[in-house]
């Protein structure tokens, strides 16, 4: 499957190919534009603008674009935003936002939650559907805010409506000098007439009614002073609600008691202490059959399966009516007898019931540690004194050996939380089962352990990502090594990728591309078609891997620094070659080159004209920066860069130890943009004859 993009970022074309259910790695330098190429691939599937990927100071007419991808549907990838906003919350103990979606449910839940659903739903849905049960339930959850009992739940508190009546209904009898006040006094918005009657106080102007604008009689005054002894609008708040919750449920309380609760409720006197008990017991009445219809209205599997005595469980709900005293309306009544039959006949399946959450519990029990145990054996791979476990359908991270949680966030360092991140990563590809996942950049700042271990857990263990559509980028060739030479794994295929002056290309990297270094040295020493500086230069490179610090890795050595003459250095040792010494060692280093002739090459190397020349004709980023080094050597060029000296000095010469390697001529392993730089020296140097630096 080919993919376009254009006009993105630092990209202003390329084609890559993602070849489906493989793993498709794609191997360059960082610059190279590939978190551009995941950027613009994820917005195209998302249906997203790809305006804020438009080149940085582009004209109107160049737009982004990316075509190729319209197969995917869905996408998932693993970067810095996926860890911080799925994984590791500011809670300190949750792994994850959906631990129970992701690690705990097995994949036949929903079947098994159906099976066991269709037996609870013989009563839930009656009581779930049943407005009178759901506002029965509302309103005593309203009467908790307002109404407390003590301890013993024998009596009531003396706060909120505790208060209100211990101090009586005031404004039930209402003095003769407020009755033309009665209507707004009696009425249900008396709180708000009050608040607002209060508050308009503030805008009087001369004793001028601020909503009539009239005169106001000379006993106003007074009559508002009477009015705020009456009205403490907390305590009338108070016994108005309650009111309003006891009206509310009229149909479903006896007779006595909504006579009771008027009377208590309009009572100017402090309330009794008998009648305080009597109002506690019509609470725990309340509390008791609003807990039985709760347990139906909340009634899961989760809610059952972990109760060992279920027929017990069911039999404690039937509602014995002939018990209540006060919640026992003709309406309530009828629910309730209606519930009963209803628990009888869920009853008559209890036995089924139970198999079904028995056989659900097995496999949310398998399926959960079969998880915690994979990402253990991953944590202890990786060299992580940590372990999971999997509580209240939450995933926990311990201490080894230990019960203590763990905060993530806290305690574990940027690798290992990044490490564990991908460890998790997966389980949700597995969970979400995207058309295409995308990993940028995932192991290249981990040590080679825990590289092994984590590709290894990624893409080479059942119900890993292998046989996924996987684009993975990376400025890492460990993994490329290991799954494509070492492991030989059919199902990867990996690409170099690189950005030339903004076109991206890609060139497939197969498992005879990466050799040795001791094969490809040898291999670019012995090839007649390389200028033969450069083939001296892979001579003396595995002359030195293979510990030859010879008279010919000497001579090399010196003709590449462009002496007249030979040294021979070894220790303490520094003299120049003899005659004898001179003639031998140039017909041993024929024996690999049969051109080598010392004079000849050395007078090449000190013509700045001719390295000018060759530099400018050679095409090979890699060969270009082995023979800028050695104009740089040998004739001292000026105003270089000391970092990039130095970077050409060490990153791409003979110190360069990788076991593994791609060919440096096949791939552009050098970035272009130091080839750039070099080419910017290189055009400045003048084309006479000049005396070498090292002569």
């Amino acid at each position: 499957m080919e993919v376009t993009i254009k006009n993105c970022n630092n990209i202003k074309e390329g084609v890559i190919d993602i070849v489906p259910n493989k793993i498709n790695i794609k191997y360059g330098t960082n610059g190279t534009g590939k978190s551009t190429i995941s950027k613009a691939i994820i917005k195209k599937i998302n249906g997203e603008t790809l305006d804020d990927l438009k080149p940085f100071n582009s004209d109107e007419s160049i737009m982004p674009e990316i075509v190729g991808c319209e197969t995917f549907k869905s996408v998932k990838i693993y970067n810095d935003d996926y860890v911080s906003q799925y994984l590791f919350l500011p809670n300190g103990d949750e792994l994850h936002k959906n631990s129970f979606e992701v690690f705990i449910k097995p994949d036949n839940y929903e079947s098994q939650i159906e099976d066991i659903n269709s037996i609870l739903n013989i009563v839930k849905e009656y009581v779930s559907e049943n407005n009178i049960i759901n506002n029965l339930i509302n309103q005593r959850n309203e009467l908790n805010k307002i109404l407390k009992l003590n301890t013993k739940r024998t009596s009531i508190n003396s706060t909120g409506l505790g208060k209100a009546l211990a101090t009586g209904n005031k404004i039930t009898n209402i003095p003769g000098e407020l009755s033309e006040f009665s209507d707004f006094l009696n009425s249900k918005d008396k709180v708000k007439w009050y608040s607002w009657q209060n508050s308009g106080r503030e805008y009087m102007v001369e004793n001028k009614c601020p909503f009539c604008a009239k005169k106001l009689e000379n006993k106003f005054k007074t009559y508002m002073d009477i009015l705020d002894n009456l009205f403490d609008k907390k305590n009338v708040e108070a016994l108005s609600k309650m009111e309003s919750i006891f009206d509310s449920i009229f149909n479903l309380v006896s007779e006595d008691a909504n006579k009771f609760i008027d009377d208590v409720l309009k009572d100017e006197n402090p309330i009794s202490s008998e009648n305080k008990e009597k109002i506690a017991k019509l609470i725990v009445e309340m509390d008791v059959i609003c807990n039985k219809l709760l347990f139906f209205v909340q009634l899961d599997y989760s809610k059952l399966k972990d109760i060992d005595d279920l027929e017990k469980t069911l039999l404690s709900t039937i509602f014995n009516t002939s018990e209540y005293k006060y919640i026992c309306g003709e309406d309530f009544l009828n629910i309730a007898n209606n519930l009963n039959c209803k628990i009888d006949e869920m009853q008559s399946s209890v036995q089924l019931l139970r198999k079904n959450i028995n056989i659900l519990n097995s496999s949310v029990k398998t399926y959960a540690n079969k998880n915690k145990q994979r990402i253990n054996d991953f944590l202890d791979i990786v060299g992580m004194n940590y372990e999971v476990k999997v509580e209240n359908e939450k995933l926990l991270l311990l201490y080894k050996g230990t019960e203590i949680i763990v905060d993530v966030n806290t305690h574990l360092s940027w690798g290992e939380k990044n490490a564990f991140a991908l460890s998790l990563f997966l389980f949700d590809c597995k969970h979400e089962k995207p058309d295409l996942i995308i990993l940028d950049d995932p192991v290249s700042s981990f040590d080679f352990n825990k590289k092994y271990a984590i590709t290894h857990y990624l893409f080479n263990q059942k119900d890993s990502l292998r046989g996924k559509t996987t684009l993975m980028l990376t400025h890492d060739l460990e993994p490329i090594i290991n799954m494509v030479k070492i492991k030989k794994f059919e199902f990867v295929f990996s690409f170099y990728i690189e950005n030339t002056n903004g076109v991206i290309t890609e060139n497939i990297i197969l498992e005879n591309d990466i050799n040795s270094i001791l094969n490809v040295t040898k291999t670019n020493y012995e090839n007649i078609n390389l200028n033969i500086i450069n083939r001296l230069i892979h001579l003396r490179r595995y002359l030195e891997l293979n510990n030859e610090y010879s008279f010919e890795y000497n001579m090399i050595s010196s003709l590449l620094k462009g002496y007249e003459n030979p040294k021979y250095i070894n220790g303490s040792i520094n003299r120049t070659f003899t005659a004898e010494e001179f003639k031998n060692t140039e017909e041993k280093i024929r024996l690999f080159i049969k051109e080598f002739d010392y004079k000849e090459i050395q007078k090449n190397i000190n013509s700045r004209a001719y390295m000018k020349k060759l530099y400018l004709d050679t095409i090979n980023n890699y060969e270009k920066t082995e023979i800028f080094r050695i104009i740089l050597k040998t004739f001292g060029l000026p105003n270089v860069n000391p970092v990039l000296e130095e970077f050409i000095d060490e990153e791409f010469h003979i110190e360069n130890t990788y076991i593994f390697q791609l060919d440096p001529y096949a791939y552009n392993i050098v970035p272009n943009y130091i080839i750039e730089i070099c080419d910017v020296i290189i055009n400045r140097m003048t084309v006479e004859e000049l005396i070498p630096v090292n002569n």
